[in-house]
């Protein structure tokens, strides 16, 4: 379980300066299950997101990117 981040250029390509791929894959820990819950593009063009994993003994795992 993951999600994906990916930044798109006006004519929908990938960005490659974001990451040099145009995505990210955020991966916690194995076993979670992850959700990305908020997203922002900050006046410089920065991606924030702010996610959690839910382990299977009932805790969470919060981050923010």
């Amino acid at each position: 379980n993951r999600f994906l981040i990916m930044r798109f250029n006006s004519n929908g390509t990938l960005d490659t300066t974001f990451n040099t791929t145009g995505y990210r894959i955020e991966h916690f820990t194995e076993n979670t299950y992850e959700t990305a819950k908020a997203v922002a593009i900050q006046p410089d063009g920065n991606i924030v997101v702010a996610g959690y994993g839910v382990r299977p003994d009932g805790k969470y795992t919060i981050s923010s990117i």
